[in-house]
């Protein structure tokens, strides 16, 4: 059930974006996907997607973990990528979910998730990552969300685990791009540079 849940997910998104027309590529999975691409040419993807071509604005606000987590499907076409990606986040969180009973499946008609498909966001991996200790640390790509699902676990060393893995892919991202923090803290921190996405709290 849940293989069929995520590719029935996937398969809306794909299609949402194919009808939607080709300046949407793959909405918000795009930024992601072009990082990845960035740097397999070896190519600095801050840089990079500052001149690219993009749906919304020009701008690279992730942690380079979250181009890392795409990097095996990022040779695909956008629309292609960005649907494996729906389909594999909504296929765990359908798995994780049904353990303890199907009515909890009911979540995924949620308006969020919803518009996790539209949109293609991280939400249903991060939130399905919730459920395996060493899959939340996933979170080094979207720590926003991601390290408020780390107060969901019980057992301090589950979220130990977390923080080993999420650390990993900090430290592979320094070894591919050993400038990626100093380029994400200033787009990050800089009002001018992140626009709609400058932190509230600054």
């Amino acid at each position: 059930m849940a293989l069929g849940i995520g590719c029935i997910a996937g398969l809306l998104s794909y299609v949402l974006l194919t009808l939607t027309g080709p300046w949407l590529q793959a909405s918000d999975f795009t930024y992601w996907w072009l990082a990845a691409r960035e740097l397999v040419k070896g190519a600095e993807p801050y840089a990079a997607l500052h001149h690219a071509k993009l749906p919304w604005q020009s701008l690279f606000t992730y942690p380079l973990p979250a181009a890392l987590v795409v990097l095996p499907i990022a040779w695909l076409p956008a629309k292609i990528a960005g649907g494996i990606f729906v389909a594999t986040g909504f296929g765990l969180l359908a798995y994780a979910l049904s353990g303890t009973g199907y009515w909890r499946l009911g979540v995924l008609l949620s308006g969020p998730a919803v518009q996790a498909i539209v949109s293609l966001q991280w939400s249903p991996l991060i939130t399905a990552a919730a459920f395996w200790p060493l899959g939340l640390g996933i979170i080094a790509a979207k720590p926003t969300i991601g390290l408020a699902l780390v107060a969901y676990q019980r057992r301090w060393e589950d979220a130990l685990r977390a923080g080993i893995v999420a650390l990993s892919l900090v430290l592979v991202g320094l070894i591919v791009d050993r400038g990626w923090i100093e380029y994400w803290l200033k787009t990050a921190f800089d009002p001018s540079l992140a626009g709609e996405h400058a932190i509230p709290l600054l």
